[in-house]
């Protein structure tokens, strides 16, 4: 897989314009609000991942008005600090606001950590047993899943084996699988190959997950895991608690989906 490069770390911009999405012209992206909490636990902005194009705001904004109750912002190779949240969170008291990372492991695949907060030091391509080690003083509050694994494969390769044994959960759906072959079933749209999810899921005794991969604008707010009648969490280890010991459910707008497969 190739390995984004990422920019140096930038100011939050926080008078960041908003853009023609969420004009008043564009109601029809407005998705009905829900008594349930829909996050979506991977999503990238600009300021540390070089391929998104996504401001921070912009990012919540957007979630806001298509009815998305929480967010994870999980940057590639790099974990923002409470002191980066605090504005964001300042600003948008309604949202739901965590931060993760996700890593890109030495054997080729990617993971996502939901945790209190990783050394920078292991999130530079490490080896899966590395990564387990560094996380052990704090297992307990980390939640870790599997990104896109079949994305450019349907091979359950050793390696991918390895890391599914140690994971707590397999994303089973993202707006960037969807880019690479959807199919339209009685479960809404689904990567082509969503067999092989099921498959590894149920093999390895997974916590599905479900998150757009939000890069640009139009993913965002198409896909969530929904959990009836939950609460804001206090901090990331709360919410991997919750991730590991709660099932959710999967949410996607078709409208959004639709919108973007179409581009």
């Amino acid at each position: 897989m190739r390995a984004e490069s990422c920019p140096p770390p930038c100011e939050i911009p926080l008078d960041c314009a908003m853009i023609s999405w969420c004009s008043e012209s564009n109601q029809s992206f407005v998705t009905l609000l829900s008594p349930n909490m829909r996050i979506d636990c991977h999503t990238h902005t600009a300021c540390h991942s070089a391929c998104a194009s996504l401001k921070p705001r912009e990012l919540v904004e957007l979630a806001q008005l298509r009815s998305i109750d929480g967010l994870v912002i999980t940057e590639h190779r790099h974990q923002w600090t409470k002191e980066d949240m605090a504005p964001l969170r300042s600003l948008y008291p309604d949202m739901a606001l965590y931060a993760g990372v996700e890593i890109t492991l030495a054997e080729g695949y990617d993971v996502v950590v939901i945790s209190p907060g990783l050394p920078e030091s292991i999130m530079a391509y490490p080896f899966i047993d590395a990564l387990m080690d560094a996380m052990e003083p704090m297992r307990e509050d980390v939640f870790l899943f599997v990104a896109h694994p079949f994305r450019y494969t349907n091979d359950l390769t050793p390696n991918l084996a390895r890391i599914l044994e140690k994971v707590d959960g397999i994303e089973m759906n993202s707006m960037n699988l969807l880019r690479g072959g959807a199919q339209l079933t009685d479960q809404g749209y689904q990567p082509q190959n969503s067999r092989c999810y099921a498959e590894a899921r149920k093999r390895f005794d997974l916590i599905p997950i479900w998150n757009t991969d939000a890069h640009h604008p139009p993913s965002v707010g198409a896909i969530a895991t929904e959990f009836p009648n939950a609460e804001p969490w206090a901090d990331e280890a709360e919410l991997a608690h919750y991730l590991k010991t709660t099932p959710g459910k999967p949410y996607q707008s078709s409208l959004l989906i639709e919108q973007f497969l179409a581009e």
